[in-house]
């Protein structure tokens, strides 16, 4: 991967470039998006909050300055992917139990 890394506009966007991944197995800090706002009415759009945040953390999670320490390298951090995603008559309580299933 070489430089590429820091990057921002090249490889997969995941949260600070984290494997995504949904095995748990000594994880330390798992990141997980639910991209929803159907429970708005003339707001929506918090539904792109989750690409934003995975997007910004590609210029942030490269670097741990003014710090000595990265936290990459002390931790084991995942990116989950997204849950809770749903449409029709049901999508709010669908998109409450998916997410409490997976954050359980």
């Amino acid at each position: 991967m070489g430089n590429s890394k820091f990057l921002a506009y090249s490889g997969n966007p995941t949260f600070w470039r984290s494997e995504l991944t949904r095995d748990l197995t000594d994880v330390d800090i798992a990141v997980m998006g639910v991209p929803f706002d159907l429970g708005v009415s003339n707001r929506p759009g918090a539904r792109y909050g989750v690409r934003a945040i995975r997007d910004i953390s590609l210029h942030t999670g490269n670097f741990h300055y003014p710090y000595s320490e990265d936290i990459n390298e002390e931790l084991k951090i995942i990116d989950y992917g997204d849950v809770g995603a749903a449409v029709g008559a049901s999508a709010i309580h669908d998109m409450i139990e998916e997410t409490y299933q997976h954050a359980s």
